[in-house]
């Protein structure tokens, strides 16, 4: 485009130039009569047959992703009014294809992650690749309005201004790290099985886990070296708590009935000079169901679905994928699952 406005431009000037000559000329034989000189018109041509100055590199062409070489990654979803991305919480780019850095309570204005860079700066009381795991309850305060007793409504931030010292004390958001998805919950994970961290020395394989309870959708990223691999949808999902009594641990269970995944191209695992490809297996195998497990003790975690189960037996041993995982999820104390709202007093 810019190459053709150059052209544009150079052939305006040429025929501006050779207009203003001739109008000072009397005679029809002028040398810079517009009629014998290149006009405007013909110079056109230049467009007509997609010529370039010399030196002049082809126009890239622009990201849309209406096209169809051009996709939303992470499932992302695609504008259909200017071909651009909508982007799950924690991606950015274009294409969705970068995790964004700061926190959640950031909200549209995360930057993406540096190119060439494997790490985030997060901010206090925020971890995880993409940074939207909580730490602490502090880190929550933006993001839960305090509740006003009086009303019995939670406070909205912008009818009572606070400083963050005022809203970190008033407050009364929790960062709630059971697993248990009360709205949207995040999870960042630690690759356990021992054949796949020796296979990959430096690297380190981990998962990223989100889920939705009013969308019942899950979403899950996998990553080696803190770059990302492949990337799958959980849709239909149901989550459930299994109670542990006499000192057994309570299990959480995400069973989602379908599932798709895609690879990075390029990638590890997906087409890197020197690793296995597992491209088509994920796109045409992978269909669910799709199963994320954690206990509340020292069990860790487990990410299950038929396909997937078969593949990791065949080359490591073992039965699944499992994982060490820290969840977060910012909400009111109130909003804690397991929690008893108080009677209200007689005065």
């Amino acid at each position: 485009m810019a190459c053709r406005l150059i052209v544009v431009l150079f052939a305006a000037i040429h025929f501006l130039s050779a207009s203003s000559s001739s109008s000072s000329s009397l005679g029809p034989a002028s040398p810079y009569s517009p009629l014998s000189q290149p006009s405007l018109i013909r110079d056109a041509t230049l467009l007509q047959t997609n010529a370039r100055p010399p030196g002049c590199p082809p126009c890239p062409e622009c990201f849309n992703c209406q096209l169809p070489k051009f996709n939303c990654k992470q499932f992302g979803t695609c504008s259909e009014y200017d071909g651009q991305c909508k982007c799950p919480v924690g991606f950015g780019g274009q294409d969705c294809g970068e995790p964004v850095c700061g926190s959640l309570a950031d909200g549209d204005q995360r930057h993406v992650r540096q190119d060439n860079s494997t790490s985030c700066k997060c901010e206090e009381g925020w971890t995880g690749i993409n940074c939207n795991v909580c730490e602490n309850d502090q880190a929550c305060a933006p993001l839960v309005p305090p509740f006003d007793h009086s009303t019995g409504r939670l406070t909205h931030p912008n009818s009572s201004p606070l400083s963050p010292s005022e809203y970190s004390n008033k407050s009364e958001a929790v960062c709630y790290k059971g697993g248990y998805t009360v709205k949207e919950s995040y999870q960042m994970c630690n690759v356990t099985n021992r054949k796949i961290l020796d296979m990959l020395p430096g690297r380190p394989p981990q998962a990223s886990f989100t889920c939705n309870t009013a969308k019942q959708s899950c979403q899950f990223q996998f990553w080696i070296g803190y770059i990302e691999s492949f990337y799958c949808a959980f849709d239909d999902c149901q989550q459930s708590v299994q109670v542990g009594y006499q000192g057994q641990p309570n299990i959480t269970r995400n069973e989602c009935k379908k599932m798709q995944c895609k690879c990075i191209p390029g990638r590890m695992l997906c087409g890197e000079s020197g690793s296995v490809d597992i491209s088509d297996f994920l796109s045409q195998e992978i269909k669910g169901p799709g199963k994320f497990s954690c206990s509340s003790d020292q069990g860790g975690c487990q990410f299950e679905e038929p396909a997937m189960n078969q593949l990791i037996t065949d080359i490591f041993g073992d039965t699944s994928i499992t994982l060490n995982c820290q969840a977060g999820e910012c909400m009111h104390y109130t909003m804690v699952p397991g929690f008893t709202v108080p009677e209200r007093p007689d005065n």
